[in-house]
């Protein structure tokens, strides 16, 4: 049995009887772990918990379970929820995370990106550009990441005629029989710094609304192509889902 002091977000909730939660969570130092928070849905309880937010937890473990005795917000994020485009992607951002990482592994860099994401949009940057940036960043984290330095498909160098399928950027003399999309120069040169960019710089780049959304596009292309997951709050936006 041990005190376990960590900072992290909630990933999701799950009410269990009248009064008491169950909280998977993504932590900096244990990964995703499933907490039990007793007294958590009455009036005034200290376990209460707000979606974006970095909180800082104090967890007791039981060795079978995991029991959350505090939670203090560190920082909040709550400016999100002012846009409503914004507070779909955010909530889409906890889902693939809640769904994709198992419980355990390290996840640092992910709770980094997330938290670097929710700044973003609470600052009001474009929804567009954060979601895009995140997605492909998180993907590559995990092992998904498109080719943009070449044709995917001749291994070509590429000058303009751009299209993006499920496998990266292709080349305008060849084709495929999976779903593509147009992209332009502006737009496969923000994938590439994206993908090699890491840390809060990931989303340090400007583009124009066109790109911005053609950007969007290719990672949710890209991003249902390649993950086998339901996303509900991401399908309010785009009119589907996996």
């Amino acid at each position: 049995m041990a005190i376990i002091k960590d900072i992290g977000v909630v990933l999701r909730e799950y009410d269990t009887g009248e009064s008491n939660k169950r909280l998977v969570l993504l932590t900096e130092n244990h990964g995703k772990i499933t907490v039990f928070s007793k007294g958590a849905k009455r009036q005034g309880s200290k376990l209460t918990t707000n979606l974006f937010c970095c909180n800082e937890f104090i967890i007791f473990d039981g060795g079978s379970f995991l029991s959350l005795n505090q939670t203090t917000c560190v920082h909040n994020f709550a400016r999100i929820a002012e846009d409503f485009d914004g507070f779909c992607y955010a909530s889409g951002f906890l889902e693939i995370i809640e769904k994709m990482l198992l419980p355990g592994m390290e996840a640092s860099v992910v709770l980094r990106l997330l938290l670097r994401a929710f700044a973003e949009l609470a600052s009001g940057r474009s929804p567009d550009v954060v979601f895009a940036a995140y997605i492909f960043k998180f993907l590559q984290i995990e092992g998904f990441a498109p080719i943009v330095e070449q044709c995917t498909a001749c291994g070509a160098s590429i000058n303009g005629g751009y299209y993006f399928f499920k496998e990266g950027v292709l080349c305008g003399r060849c084709d495929v029989s999976y779903e593509k999309i147009c992209i332009s120069d502006a737009v496969c040169k923000a994938m590439k710094y994206i993908l090699n960019t890491d840390g809060k710089r990931v989303f340090a780049f400007e583009t124009s609304k066109d790109v911005q959304k053609q950007l969007c596009s290719a990672a949710t292309l890209f991003l249902y192509e390649n993950v086998d997951v339901e996303l509900k709050s991401i399908s309010m936006l785009i009119g589907g889902n996996k």
